[in-house]
């Protein structure tokens, strides 16, 4: 391991008031980061992107401000983010007119980003159809046409875009391998703006060897969202609390010499505690982050 990495977690991790619909704000979750001891923030903009939320509304850019502020009141950094993202359904049935509105989504968390400092915004690729079934070869090429546009945005504001391994359901879809991501990333061509987030969740439900596909991304691989599950859905829990085998996961991690954060996304971990217990979950995932980082 060349330097030691920042253990980070999602602002997700302490969204839910104990199995309700009710929600912490995204400043409650950062200061709870803060006081668990985590080195730095993933602020997560996707789930406050949707229609009448913070991040599409005209002030959002007071949202955003209030982020940095409650992040500087425990010497958080905001090193990584998440966008706001499209399911393939949405691809196959929303309206031109919708889909450049999230488009433009995109870019305005790509602006938020830049503001924050966020070295690595992630970013959910997309799968598309021929006129009958799932198209390796479009959704690769659309792909390519909007992360174009897409990093010629996060350049101006100093920000990489991290592209997210996606897990297969119902059907086929695009980058649930590494393969996808690799040739995405080399054929785009700019490693400054480019790179890969590895979902280790969306890994173990796709049943791949993760070690394998860290030593095939390398250099590319500039995130992580770190969480387990049993292989059946995408849990987002704990380490060791799925079947995910992690020793060799982390070697080859150390192998490639991987520099991003080690970010958790475990949003259901601490999700039916009461809140007298976040704290306690929160620092027993920090102090496991700092157990797996040596086994790099």
């Amino acid at each position: 391991m060349s330097k030691k990495l920042r253990i980070s977690t999602s602002t997700n991790i302490c969204n839910h008031i104990r199995w309700t619909t009710e929600y912490y704000s995204s400043e409650e979750s950062i200061r709870e980061i803060g006081k668990a001891g985590f080195d730095s923030v993933d602020l997560d903009m996707s789930f406050w992107s949707l229609s009448k939320d913070p991040m599409d509304a005209d002030n959002w850019k007071d949202w955003v401000e209030r982020q940095i502020k409650a992040a500087a009141e425990y010497n958080l950094s905001i090193t990584q983010g998440h966008a706001h993202f499209f399911s393939r359904e949405h691809c196959e049935l929303l309206a031109e007119d919708e889909m450049n509105r999230r488009e433009n989504l995109i870019m305005r968390d790509i602006e938020a980003a830049g503001m924050c400092g966020i070295e690595w915004l992630v970013f959910h690729p997309v799968s598309y159809c021929d006129d009958v079934y799932y198209s390796r070869k479009i959704s690769m090429e659309k792909n390519l046409e909007q992360l174009k546009r897409l990093g010629e945005v996060a350049a101006k504001h100093g920000v990489g875009l991290a592209i997210e391994n996606m897990y297969i359901h119902k059907m086929p879809c695009f980058a649930a391998s590494s393969d996808d991501l690799v040739e995405l990333v080399d054929r785009l061509g700019d490693d400054k703006v480019f790179g890969i987030c590895w979902d280790t969740g969306h890994g173990n439900l796709n049943h791949v060897d993760q070690a394998a596909a860290v030593r095939q991304m390398g250099k590319r691989l500039k995130a992580l969202h770190v969480n387990d599950n049993r292989g059946e859905r995408d849990d987002h829990i704990l380490p060791y609390q799925g079947t995910i085998v992690w020793e060799p996961f982390m070697k080859a991690l150390g192998e490639v010499g991987y520099e991003g954060d080690f970010a958790y996304e475990i949003h259901n971990h601490s999700k039916g505690f009461d809140v007298a217990f976040h704290q306690e979950a929160m620092i027993f995932a920090r102090k496991l982050g700092e157990h797996m980082l040596t086994l790099m």
